[in-house]
């Protein structure tokens, strides 16, 4: 049975456990009152062991946790074919100082949002089993997301909190119809409304656009010019167009407006560019 050890003291090792499922043997470690304890994984939850029940001496694998004290629970005398560690905003692309022999994953795992998926399971056994010179997917880092689902996605968010706050309604009904909109059961509505319609100066604020688009650090340190010309350069790639000057007028003029400081408080422009973001099929 391929065994698996996780060795973390917070709610992190139980996601891992959930995502590797029921098929595999997974041991967990965690510091309680200053004590390392085993456990093992049974369906749904953690048990502690029966006086019958040994650890095995060789896992396949090691997940562990790079904090929180939690490299003083890695067992003495047990080997491991194949070692992984994270820590909350991710690893870079070395072996982390602590643990050398680890893998690192570099994507951030916050409690709540574990980066590897049902989906990674065969391929974690396979890399372990057979080898390869491909680190898992989980491993690397995520791969971004293009800037034109990310403008169509944006735009949606910003239309439908105007729609509820009822902003230019009628001038915005084919794009809202486009979104799903008036297929809402219009019994849901009022609630939903009631949910986002306070929304409008944070769907306004030009850096809500550029932290989605360009990432919360570029975002702070590029505003004006320089996120423009971020913004339709990764257009232009992502389009295989000639240059910045074929990028419809609407989008343009949208770009320009959230790569500067005043709020965007123009609804009929966001409906524009999001109609030439469907009419051009670029999605």
């Amino acid at each position: 049975m391929f065994s698996v050890l996780i060795v973390c003291s917070d709610d992190r090792a139980t996601e891992i456990a959930k995502v590797l499922g029921s098929t595999l043997t997974i041991y967990r470690r965690r510091n309680e009152s200053n004590s390392w304890n085993y456990s093992l994984w049974n369906k749904d939850e953690w048990r502690g062991l029966l006086s019958s029940e040994t650890p095995p001496q060789t896992f396949d694998v090691l997940f562990v946790h790079l904090g929180q004290g939690d490299l003083g629970g890695i067992p003495a005398g047990v080997s491991f074919k194949k070692e992984f560690s994270f820590s909350e905003p991710g690893l870079g692309e070395m072996s982390p100082p602590e643990r050398l022999v680890s893998f690192p994953i570099q994507r951030p795992f916050p409690v709540g949002r574990c980066p590897i998926s049902v989906q990674d399971v065969d391929e974690l056994k396979d890399f372990v089993l057979h080898g390869g010179s491909e680190l898992p997917r989980f491993c690397l880092p995520e791969p971004p997301i293009p800037v034109t689902d990310t403008l169509c996605l944006l735009c949606q968010g910003y239309l439908a909190v105007h729609a509820s706050a009822n902003q230019g309604l009628e001038k915005m009904s084919t794009s809202l119809e486009r979104m799903g909109w008036s297929e809402i059961p219009a019994a849901e509505k009022p609630a939903l409304a009631g949910r986002i319609k306070n929304r409008v100066t944070e769907v306004e604020s030009p850096a809500w656009w550029r932290d989605k688009l360009l990432g919360r650090s570029t975002s702070a340190t590029s505003p004006g010019e320089e996120a423009e010309k971020l913004l339709k350069a990764k257009l232009v790639a992502e389009w295989a167009l000639e240059s910045s000057d074929q990028i419809p007028v609407a989008l343009g003029s949208l770009i320009k407006a959230v790569s500067s400081h005043a709020p965007l408080a123009n609804p009929e422009l966001v409906d524009g560019a999001f109609r030439e973001l469907i009419s051009g099929k670029r999605l």
